[in-house]
């Protein structure tokens, strides 16, 4: 664990890890601004073959820690990427991983910050002021969904960017090679890396249907939801955004609830970008698109 040291001016940061219940990791970077009395923390979830410093994360978490809010970057447990590399070097985690795995290691995120435990490691306490936010991208976006939906009255807001609208995203024709080889192969661009998915991933997402079900998360959310999407993302099109808006309104309609019961389900289209609104790894600045789904983030967690 380091102290946490200046970073941008008044920006402190704490980098450190904690335990999770199957005996990973669950690494972390807090950011926040010295001094700052009554903040919100803004939980954020990374994507698939994603870590909490790949690219645009880091700028985004020090954006919202400007903003006056303590930004929180976790890596999901089995991410396979070890603390401090950019390449999967845990190939056998990443090969372990489960939608359900993630969902538990952002409860237990979620509750190591209500509970007090991060205290250990950076003064929380003494700045929070018991409001958390979510903000997903991509598979984190679809994560953020559910643990928004899993944790009623703890999560105030949830923001996701290009998320996931389904699980079950494969061919049957993949899904009967993965079932007969017991894993399924992906290659990752970025790395040139070949990785495994084993069997278990695709039965969590069968034999928890009902519990993962993103349309129904986000339908039946108990907070406000902003659903950020480019127009052109090639990973997630924008059709997942437009079933998860559809979903919600479709349940406030069925329920005589135009407004969602006081919860508001809103959809920001981002023109002319993809999946990543134009940032790589490593990063090389901000770009239109991203500033554009920066400040409806900021609009809508009201920083």
């Amino acid at each position: 664990m380091s102290e946490p040291s200046e970073n941008d001016e008044a920006l402190q940061r704490a980098d450190f890890s904690i335990p999770n219940a199957i005996g990973k990791t669950l690494d972390v970077t807090v950011r926040y601004r010295r001094g700052l009395a009554d903040q919100p923390v803004v939980l954020l979830l990374h994507g698939f073959k994603g870590f909490k410093d790949w690219g645009f994360f880091p700028y985004v978490a020090e954006e919202i820690a400007r903003w006056g809010a303590i930004s929180v970057a976790m890596n999901f447990s089995l991410n396979g990427i070890s603390l401090g590399s950019d390449v999967f070097d845990r190939i056998g985690d990443f090969a372990n991983n489960t939608i359900s795995r993630e969902i538990a290691d952002a409860a237990e995120m979620v509750e190591a910050i209500s509970s007090g435990m991060l205290d250990a490691h950076v003064p929380l306490s003494k700045m929070w002021n018991r409001r958390m936010y979510l903000l997903g991208h991509s598979r984190g976006g679809g994560i953020a969904l559910l643990t928004n939906r899993n944790f009623n009255g703890r999560v105030h807001k949830t923001c996701v960017w290009n998320s996931v609208g389904r699980w079950g995203r494969y061919t049957e024709r993949q899904e009967n090679i993965w079932r007969d080889k017991g894993y399924f192969e992906i290659s990752n661009q970025r790395t040139k890396q070949v990785l495994r998915m084993n069997l278990s991933y695709l039965e969590d997402i069968e034999r928890n249907a009902e519990r993962l079900d993103l349309l129904r998360a986000v339908a039946e959310s108990p907070s406000d939801v902003l659903l950020i999407h480019a127009e052109q993302d090639l990973s997630v099109p924008i059709d997942a955004a437009e079933k998860l808006l559809a979903a919600a309104r479709a349940h406030d309609a069925a329920a005589a609830s135009p407004d969602g019961g006081g919860r508001k389900v809103e959809l920001v289209r981002i023109p002319k970008s993809g999946h990543t609104f134009g940032a790589v790894h490593p990063f090389q600045g901000t770009t239109r698109s991203l500033s554009d789904a920066l400040q409806a983030t900021r609009e809508f967690f009201a920083l």
